[in-house]
Parts: structure tokens; sequence; C-alpha cells
């Protein structure tokens, strides 16, 4: 694959790009090009999926008689934070029809039910199975694009300075009583803000609305801070907790999200192009260092099992139509 006329070792720099902690997989193609210098296209797959964006973009909604224009505060395939005018217009589970401009979502009217409110926002679940897998598409294509991350980091520093709405992915579990029982349940933690946190392997028969209490380990100690909350949605053996939580709760909670925000740079999009061009330079000369990144879902494969090198270079042409995701190194 390397150009006749160059001493250039893409398998040198595929080795260089997976040792990146975000990249799952990746291959390293050298072009022929009209200057001295080759140019080398760096496909790969990553270990991270963003599952909830932070996007503010226009929607409507509908419920009974009521009708607002707003916007988005937040999407995951599962449901969505929406900025609301009067809330008081709303009620727990109350279902409610929502409208978001989406790529692949354009004029689709999503079925949702109402999981929590406050002041200013109420969160959404959409009904289980409808498009999901449409939007998890469409939160994929949106989070890959650069110059969208940094903006949408910038929207979100200016907002909540406190980083309070902020939801961090945190690989960990936790101890979990009902209120009504006395059983410990260990379940895993999705991810959590200083409002709530998503947890899995909960008990199917819990319901919204329930008390439960939990016993979190905070980031990168033994420490166990003990948290009470309501559940706010439940799906399978998934559900939703809304803290109630009091200001020293709150603040010790608001450290951990910082601190794991610095860890793991969840601000911004870790596959940048800067990001990844400074990470290799580590590594490699500048003439090694590849011109375009393309971030794919997966790898197709041939009918043996080996990555087909034709097939990327053809899902490469359709993301430069529809302009999902093609970076140049002077961007």
């Amino acid at each position: 694959m390397s150009h006749q006329n160059s001493n250039i070792d893409t398998e040198q720099i595929t080795s260089a790009l997976n040792s990146h902690p975000s990249i799952k997989d990746s291959v390293v193609i050298e072009k022929p090009n009209l200057t001295d210098k080759p140019l080398l296209m760096a496909y790969f797959t990553s270990l991270l999926e963003i599952d909830r964006l932070l996007i503010n973009i226009d929607c409507f909604i509908r419920c009974h008689d009521y009708k607002e224009t707003t916007t988005t505060y937040d999407i995951s395939k599962q449901g969505a934070c929406i900025s609301i005018n009067h809330p008081e217009k709303f009620t727990m589970h109350e279902k409610v029809a929502l409208k978001m401009s989406l790529p692949l979502l354009e004029g689709v009217t999503l079925s949702a039910k109402v999981s929590w409110i406050s002041q200013d926002k109420i969160g959404l679940q959409f009904q289980e199975g409808e498009y999901e897998n449409i939007l998890k598409r469409s939160i994929h294509s949106i989070s890959q694009n650069e110059w969208f991350s940094t903006a949408q980091v910038g929207r979100f520093l200016a907002l909540d300075k406190h980083r309070k709405d902020f939801r961090v992915p945190y690989n960990n579990t936790c101890r979990l009583t009902h209120e009504n029982e006395t059983d410990k349940h260990t379940v895993t933690i999705q991810d959590f803000s200083c409002g709530g946190i998503h947890l899995q392997n909960c008990p199917s028969n819990w319901q919204a609305g329930d008390i439960v209490n939990i016993e979190f380990t905070v980031p990168n100690s033994q420490d166990i801070l003990p948290l009470r909350g309501t559940i706010a949605w439940c799906r399978k053996s998934e559900i939703g907790v809304a803290f109630m939580a009091n200001s020293s709760q709150t603040a010790k909670l608001a450290q951990c999200v910082t601190e794991i925000t610095k860890q793991k740079n969840y601000f911004i999009n870790m596959h940048t192009v800067s990001q990844l061009r400074h990470y290799l330079s580590q590594y490699l000369p500048e003439s090694m260092i590849p011109n375009h990144y393309i971030l794919l879902e997966e790898f197709p494969l041939t009918s043996t099992g080996e990555i087909d090198m034709a097939a990327i270079q053809d899902d490469f042409r359709a993301s430069v139509s529809q302009t999902v995701f093609l970076f140049n190194a002077t961007d």
C-alpha cells in the first residue's frame, strides 16, 4: 500500500494510532499526491461510543392542547432533555410528541413520555424501540464533527460553569437498596451528574416514584458517598434516579464530575484531528503523520474475515459527499 517513491511505513503509523487509548483499530493508506509528499489516509474505529450528546437544536413539543417551539439540551437514543418555558403545562409520565432538526430524523415525530420536570427543563423517555437505531446513527454522525464538538463545549461552559447538568460516563458499581426492602443490590453505573444517576442490572419490578438509597464510590478513592433519590424512569433492568441531595452532597458530586472530566477529557471529542496529530507527533516524524482522518463505526470485512480495503474507500467517498467526517491536517 506504499507509494513507490516513498519509504513511508504505514504499519508503523497504524501501530502508533492503535496505541491511542480511545482507538480500537486503524488502517493507514498511502495514496499518490501531486506534491512530493504522499497523501496519508487514516481510517479508525473507536473504543468510545457517544451515547448522549450535548446539543442545542430546534425542536417542537406537543402534549394535549399545549404546543411549544423550543430547543434541546441533550439527546440520547433513549431520550432527551428539553428546555421549557412553561414546565407547569406538563405532568410526570405524560405522553408527548416531539420533532427535532436532527440528521435522518427531519420531519419525524417521536413518541415520548415525561420522566422528570425541573424549573426550566423536562426529561423525555422515547418509546422503546422506536427509531432507536436511527437516533444512534444520527448522534454518531453529529459527534464526529470537530467544529460541532468545540462549539457545543463552548456553549456548555458558558451556560453552566459548575457542570451541574453535565453527565459523565463512570465505569463502576454501587450498592443499591430499595426503601421498602433490606436486600442490597450491586448494580452498574452507566453515567451520573450532580442531579441524578443512570444504573443497570437493577431489579425489574421497581417502579418510577420508588425511593432508593445508593452507596456511591467516589472516583479515585474508596470513600462512600451515601445518596438518596427517586426513580425517575425504568426500562427493563435499567433505572434513572433523581438525587434528593443536600448542598454538601451536591458539592461532592460536582467535584466527582470535575475530576472525571479532567481525567477523561469528556468535554471534547477525543477524535479531533489536532488531538490525534499531537499524540502521533510524540512517536512519528512529521512526514508520517496522516493528512486525513476518517472515523468508521466498524471496519467492513471480506468473506475471509479480513478488512475490506475497497469497501473502506467506498465508505470514505460516501462520507465526503455527506460531509460526515473528513478533516484536513490544516483545519
